[in-house]
């Protein structure tokens, strides 16, 4: 009864510090001292797992425990990583008044990065911005309040190649655009 139970153990310890450890950089963007704490407490419980197989190696329960609660804990953080990405979305913005609107979101509490294009002589410049869903429309508001014209596009982080197409819809106006 005492190996089952600490064939249990050390399957739900192990299955959630897997889960944490994959999850983690999603997450570590949310609430980094809640991540922190987290952290500690899945250090703790992988030195009491090492402890409790260490002190029979040659228990198999427990050794499949682990194994098996490894790979289980993979497969639970990357739902989880999905779920916590799927509320994470970047915005470009493409405009020609980058520095009053990257001052703005600045100011407001945003982090952006710029970059600068060129188009057929013209130049332009990009700003990225990464936010929560519950952002966008505030994000829009900001772009299009000092830059009617302002091209904004969003796309959630937890399908990448779903941004790329954005990107390439992008071009595709700016030269649409800059054509007429």
């Amino acid at each position: 009864m005492h190996v089952i139970l600490g064939a249990i153990l050390i399957f739900l310890a192990m299955v959630f510090m897997a889960s944490i450890s994959t999850s983690r950089l999603i997450a570590l963007k949310l609430k980094k001292k809640v991540w922190g704490a987290v952290s500690f407490l899945q250090i703790a419980l992988f030195v009491l797992v090492i402890t409790m197989i260490m002190r029979d190696p040659a228990n198999t329960f427990m050794v499949l425990s682990y194994v098996i609660a490894s790979g289980s804990g993979i497969i639970a953080g990357l739902v989880i990583s999905d779920k916590l990405s799927a509320r994470i979305y970047s915005t470009y913005i493409i405009t020609k008044e980058s520095r009053a609107m990257e001052q703005l979101f600045k100011e407001v509490g945003f982090k952006v990065n710029c970059y600068n294009g060129l188009k057929r002589e013209k130049g332009f410049n990009i700003l990225k911005l990464v936010s929560a869903k519950k952002k966008l429309s505030r994000i829009s508001r900001i772009a299009k309040n000092i830059d009617q014209n302002a091209y904004v596009v969003n796309h959630n982080l937890s399908h990448p190649q779903k941004g790329i197409g954005d990107l390439e819809m992008i071009k595709k106006n700016l030269s649409v655009n800059n054509q007429g």
